[in-house]
């Protein structure tokens, strides 16, 4: 998570400076307490995810983030008054559905912290997606900035409290750096520029495509 996250830090703030000529400042303070709370979901429910997978099932995990758009789609009409259309919804029906299609033979109700966790990292994607919506008129890149430094300190924090330390291989180095620069960086980059255009309901349906993607990438 450190290594990840301070590689996500990085590149976001190489954007944001070369986009504002320097003033990193500038899409901090315009975005406020929107990305600022939208940056901390981000990293919540990447850390309580990666957290789960250590006490449950991936299929556990999964599961759980299958019902992170009927989540979403509550929030976003009791917050921003956002309706879900019938299509909408039986498309998130139809998701949940083959979700647990996939995963019906590996779940496991018996590790309750684990699913706690990956309940916690639904409920936080979830929010993630409602406070871009309600911040989409800022840049709301400044979002991903957030999770990755509020990330890198709390996963600082507790290597250094546990005394873990910081050591790590140069191939897991290299891993992390791409992850944080790739998969978190730009991917959550362009998840938050997509909440200028698309309703929370849809847009956190659309991410469920990672869980379609997800076995493609480990049979390639």
């Amino acid at each position: 998570v450190f290594y990840r996250a301070l590689a996500m830090s990085l590149t976001l703030l190489l954007i944001l400076a070369v986009r504002y000529r320097g003033r990193v400042d500038l899409p901090l303070r315009r975005a406020g307490r929107d990305a600022l709370l939208a940056g901390l979901a981000f990293s919540s429910a990447s850390c309580c995810f990666i957290l789960a997978i250590g006490y449950v099932t991936v299929a556990n995990a999964l599961f759980m983030s299958g019902i992170a758009p009927f989540i979403t789609a509550l929030l976003a009409r009791a917050w921003l008054g956002e309706s879900v259309s019938s299509r909408t919804w039986y498309a998130m029906l139809l998701a949940a559905a083959g979700v647990v299609v996939m995963v019906r033979s590996s779940l496991a109700f018996d590790g309750l912290f684990g699913n706690v966790l990956a309940l916690g990292s639904a409920v936080s994607f979830a929010l993630v997606s409602a406070c871009l919506r309600k911040g989409r008129q800022n840049d709301m890149a400044a979002a991903v900035l957030w999770s990755g430094l509020s990330s890198t300190m709390a996963a600082a924090v507790i290597l250094a409290v546990t005394g873990e330390g910081f050591a790590i291989t140069q191939r897991d180095l290299a891993l992390c750096a791409f992850m944080g620069t790739v998969q978190l960086g730009l991917g959550s980059l362009c998840y938050a520029y997509a909440a200028r255009h698309l309703a929370a309901a849809p847009l956190q349906l659309l991410a469920l495509a990672e869980l379609v993607l997800s076995p493609v990438w480990v049979w390639l």
